[in-house]
């Protein structure tokens, strides 16, 4: 008898092949999500880096004046619209701090659909207006001074992890 077919064990291995690569796939894909959600707030923060920069150009400092002392009227004072109107579909707002330019972009909640470790937590993009142009580092806590990737230790409260931030902020 001449029979075709595959025995129990080889199904058994191609099933144990197949679960060990979703094993692995499974965490890099929602890493991927992740990062692709912070994206969205890099894109979004572009329209406050250009007319940060512009004010810069135009007034040789950055938007420090203490009579704008909300969010609005910084955000008035450089023709940006309320930080809550520059929105999308994970970041919850982005908003011109008060100190030196710096940009905060805040992320909704998972009830939203973002992704857990992204969720309700915000990231910073620092201006550094040397050699006559105005270039943007990311800044994962709310100390203006600590890198990504050469800060020490983990990010606490609101800082967003950086492993989830777009390869132009590393």
């Amino acid at each position: 008898m001449n029979n075709k077919g595959f025995t129990l064990i080889e199904l058994m291995i191609v099933v144990a092949i197949i679960g060990i690569l979703a094993a692995v796939a499974i965490p890099q894909y929602q890493n991927y999500v992740a990062r692709a959600q912070v994206a969205e707030g890099l894109s979004l923060a572009s329209g406050a880096k250009t007319a940060l920069a512009e004010y810069y150009n135009t007034n040789g400092e950055f938007l420090n004046n203490a009579s704008l002392s909300g969010a609005a009227a910084r955000h008035e004072a450089l023709g940006l619209a309320e930080p809550t109107d520059i929105s999308g579909k994970y970041v919850m707002k982005v908003k011109a701090a008060k100190n030196d330019g710096m940009i905060v972009v805040t992320f909704k909640s998972v009830a939203d659909g973002v992704h857990k470790d992204v969720a309700e937590k915000e990231f910073r993009l620092i201006p550094d207006a040397s050699e006559g142009s105005v270039s943007w580092r990311c800044a994962c806590s709310a100390n203006e001074s600590r890198n990504c990737r050469t800060g020490s230790g983990e990010p606490q409260g609101s800082d967003i992890d950086e492993k989830y931030l777009p390869s132009s902020c590393l």
